[in-house]
């Protein structure tokens, strides 16, 4: 399995309920993840033949509780469905990077860390991107507000997950 915990349904008891909309937030809910080596699994290095290569690639997807919430009295089926493309949107920035730590290679240990270390920052301005820059999700559907594009961003979603390929980068 490439990523544990998603593909999966996000559902509001999973968001802690709040009175109002935290500083520094101008939405009704914010859903907050991350993907992670499962504690005690670290990736490994191997060398096979002149490179190295790393096995034991797994990841899990999780919510983070204390920075997913919903204001109170808020909570409803088009919210919740625009808080589920964020986490599948970060389910399929996780499959990406899985995949693609799985094909690194490198003549050394320290040129395979650094290949490593410039992969996740790669994956994590892309999620960044996607999520609420210009032209990406949060922008072009206004928070879910913009059921038209809402609608293209789900079918865009679900495409992806149907056929195993990568967010295209807006």
């Amino acid at each position: 399995m490439a990523v544990r915990n998603w593909p999966s349904q996000v559902t509001w008891a999973q968001f802690k309920k709040v009175d109002s909309t935290p500083v520094g937030h101008t939405t009704d809910a914010h859903i907050e993840a991350v993907y992670t080596n499962p504690p005690g699994k670290q990736f490994q290095p191997v060398k096979v033949g002149k490179h190295f290569k790393l096995t034991k690639v797994n990841l899990v997807l999780k919510l983070v509780p204390a920075e997913t919430w919903v204001v109170k009295g808020k909570p409803n089926k088009a919210l919740l469905n625009h808080e589920q493309g964020h986490w599948d949107i970060l389910g399929l920035i996780a499959r990406e990077y899985h995949k693609e730590l799985k094909k690194l290679r490198a003549s050394s240990l320290k040129q395979l860390r650094a290949r490593v270390t410039k992969l996740e920052a790669r994956m994590q301005a892309k999620a960044k991107k996607i999520n609420s820059g210009t032209g990406g999700y949060d922008t072009d559907t206004d928070h879910g507000k913009k059921k038209a594009q809402q609608l293209k961003w789900d079918a865009l979603i679900a495409a992806c997950k149907k056929t195993g390929k990568d967010l295209p980068e807006k």
